[in-house]
């Protein structure tokens, strides 16, 4: 119908920042940035009504401040420290309050969801970086000209918190005949929270070996709180120039072909929205014979957990290799190839089951099983770019 066939979404950016000298040789720099989104009725299309559409909403912040010291005549160039702090807010509403159904030609009733979320984030980082040294006692010891080196080192704190009310009510699936295929309902609304503070230390070398070759090594320590699990891991890279694409200083200096190559680990941090699902609503299937009126099994409700100890920090294995070359008027062209593998990463694996008639009286109905998803680290994961 007229007024209902179609959606709009509004989005609003804005951003404000501010740069001071506050001394000769320290710089000051804070800044905020604001993003406001509003989709009403999201989620119509020609095959959906627009009762089962949702009012997505969400609000973000984030402010941060630095403050830059640099020295002069000194091993230490410069110390880098700072403060940030995100906020988040997004809201789903249905239309109604109703279940929704699926039909092969489309949805009907009303959106199923209904989720409050708010999430925040506070970090606090510094770092110092030297000034380009050599090693004097091994080059007097070789005699061999060795480039020179430079060392940063750093630390960061980050906590991180989230909350959520979620009032989901359930969906149904229907055949092509218009029977009821399945249908699955949530257990009464939760609320619930969760938080985790983060801890990273590392160390790096850029080694400046000839004027056309630097080599970089880093060392980097993280800990998790909400896993209780640290990790130590590292990371290499170069850079290279070819030697057929002009010196730094030359005349063709813009044209110049750097080949790029990095490897390294990354660890996988607690995701607070995975790691919260056993706090979340529950939902409980049940599947129907092809009448649509008689249940092929007693209803089963999905339960997750996650067992102290047993999970850890994954790795990520990261690997990349490009090539920049540069073009006339400024211009230069990049080719990337990034490959991530995991063989450890999150997911949850159903475990155990219970028989009806075995779960709490009051929580569900008596003749409803449970099956239980327990987090483990089994996700295999490839990914090239």
């Amino acid at each position: 119908p007229k007024g209902q066939d179609g959606t709009k979404s509004f989005l609003f950016g804005n951003t404000f920042g501010i740069q001071a000298y506050i001394a000769p040789r320290s710089v000051l720099s804070a800044g905020v940035i604001a993003n406001w989104y509003a989709a009403p009725q999201n989620g119509l299309t020609p095959l959906d009504a627009l009762s089962t559409t949702l009012d997505k909403t969400s609000r973000r912040y984030f402010g941060y401040a630095r403050n830059q010291i640099y020295f002069k005549d000194a091993f230490i160039d410069r110390i880098d420290m700072g403060i940030g702090l995100f906020r988040s807010y997004a809201r789903e509403t249905p239309q109604g309050r109703g279940v929704t159904r699926y039909f092969p030609d489309g949805r009907t009733g009303f959106g199923f969801q209904n989720i409050e979320r708010k999430g925040g984030r506070e970090e606090i980082t510094a770092s110092l970086v030297t000034r380009p040294f050599s090693l004097r006692p091994l080059k007097t010891l070789t005699g061999a000209d060795l480039g020179t080196h430079r060392f940063a080192a750093g630390f960061s704190l980050n906590h991180i918190s989230l909350w959520q009310h979620a009032d989901r009510t359930g969906y149904e699936h229907y055949r092509q005949n218009r029977t009821l295929a399945t249908r699955t309902v949530f257990a009464s609304p939760r609320t619930f929270s969760g938080s985790t503070i983060e801890q990273g230390l590392y160390l790096q070398d850029t080694w400046i070996v000839r004027q056309w070759l630097v080599l970089g090594a880093g060392l980097r320590w993280d800990r998790d709180a909400f896993l209780q699990s640290s990790a130590l891991t590292q990371r290499f890279s170069g850079r290279a120039r070819l030697p057929w694409s002009g010196n730094a200083t030359g005349r063709h200096a813009g044209y110049q072909t750097h080949l790029v190559a990095g490897f390294g680990w990354i660890p996988e941090k607690a995701n607070l929205r995975l790691f919260t699902r056993p706090e979340d609503q529950a939902g409980i299937l049940t599947s129907y014979a092809q009448d649509g009126i008689t249940p092929r099994m007693p209803p089963i409700m999905s339960m997750f957990a996650i067992g102290q100890g047993t999970v850890r920090m994954p790795k990520t294995t990261n690997f990349s290799a490009g090539i920049e070359q540069g073009l006339p008027y400024e211009m230069f062209l990049q080719i990337n190839y990034l490959r991530k593998r995991s063989n450890h990463g999150y997911a949850y694996v159903p475990q155990s089951s219970a028989m009806p008639g075995t779960l709490p009286q009051g929580i569900v109905p008596e003749e409803t099983g449970i099956i239980t998803y327990t987090l483990q680290n089994v996700k295999w994961e490839k990914c090239i770019k």
